[in-house]
């Protein structure tokens, strides 16, 4: 199913729609990310297999690096992927065995049915560095490392908002240079280090103070400028960019609960999450900040991003 929604199109038969159903219609635009198309077909496929990892596939997992890597799985589907005329994807050799996909310039799998004369072909696809899209049904504990590593690999791969400078200073030391440019994807505009990172990333956040801090003005005048904003009904000194998270849709957010008037407070983001829909549940987890080391900030998880809080979309 996920193959087919990713594809360019899905082309279904006549006679599996029901009468008059769409006016006939046949073929469906899909998500567009793979090469591929797909189509139903009469023929089932159906069968257990043995599957070893392509190259691309063992380091996007950062699999063991062992010779004959094997798991375990089966094929059960009733359509094929096809080119964009509707014909079979599949690449032949001159004595009619699979090659590959059209298209598809990198395999996730060498797989063989359990079949006999069967012989290992290769099978799926991994496109955009990191969308893995295959036929082949995983048995998970047939080789011990396969679960962790797609867990892990899904975490590694979780973007990150930073919403405090100490937090933002912590996850660029734990996520290194490379990954930390990759993976955030804004910071608060108070965040001023690394400045190499800062420099380019958004800013998600605008203080209602900014020109008092940039006066340098006297905390009487901060503390007048508080009350009156209070009067006028403001709770939230540090407004977030909605639509910055709406365009990014961060996985993991990392803020504060100490001061809402140093920075964005964890109600306030939480609240921009909630009506972002960015939030699997009603609350953020107030803590240690140790979510983002175990989102893959390291092979062994657990680093902190000071006494922040996670609020996890």
């Amino acid at each position: 199913g996920g193959l087919m929604y990713l594809g360019q199109t899905m082309r279904v038969r006549l006679q599996d729609l029901p009468k008059g159903a769409n006016g006939g219609q046949r073929l469906f635009h899909m998500a567009g990310v793979l090469p591929i198309s797909t189509a139903m077909s009469k023929r089932m496929e159906m069968g257990y297999c043995e599957c070893a990892p392509s190259a691309a596939l063992a380091a996007l997992l950062r699999l063991p690096d062992e010779p004959k890597l094997l798991v375990r799985a089966q094929q059960y589907h009733f359509s094929e992927a096809v080119d964009e005329s509707g014909q079979p994807a599949v690449k032949l050799g001159k004595g009619g065995e699979a090659l590959g996909l059209k298209g598809v310039d990198t395999a996730a799998w060498s797989c063989r049915f359990e079949r006999p004369n069967a012989l290992p072909h290769p099978e799926g696809a991994i496109v955009h560095g990191r969308t893995v899209a295959s036929y082949v049904h995983v048995h998970l504990g047939s080789h011990p490392s396969l679960a962790p590593s797609l867990v892990a690999a899904a975490r590694r791969s979780i973007k990150v908002l930073s919403l405090a400078p100490h937090a933002t200073e912590l996850a660029a030391f734990v996520l290194g240079e490379g990954e930390a440019a990759r993976r955030i994807v804004g910071v608060s505009a108070h965040c001023d280090y690394p400045k190499a990172l800062v420099r380019v990333k958004p800013k998600a956040t605008r203080s209602l103070l900014a020109n008092l801090e940039e006066e340098g003005a006297s905390s009487e005048a901060v503390e007048l400028r508080l009350q009156q904003l209070r009067e006028q009904g403001v709770t939230d000194l540090h407004p977030l960019d909605e639509g910055l998270l709406r365009r990014t849709r961060p996985g993991l957010v990392l803020t504060q609960d100490l001061c809402n008037v140093c920075d964005a407070g964890e109600g306030a983001v939480a609240a921009a999450l909630r009506r972002c829909e960015l939030t699997s549940r009603g609350d953020t987890s107030a803590g240690t900040g140790s979510s983002l080391g175990n989102c893959g900030g390291g092979e062994g998880g657990g680093a902190g991003a000071g006494t922040g809080s996670g609020a996890a979309g």
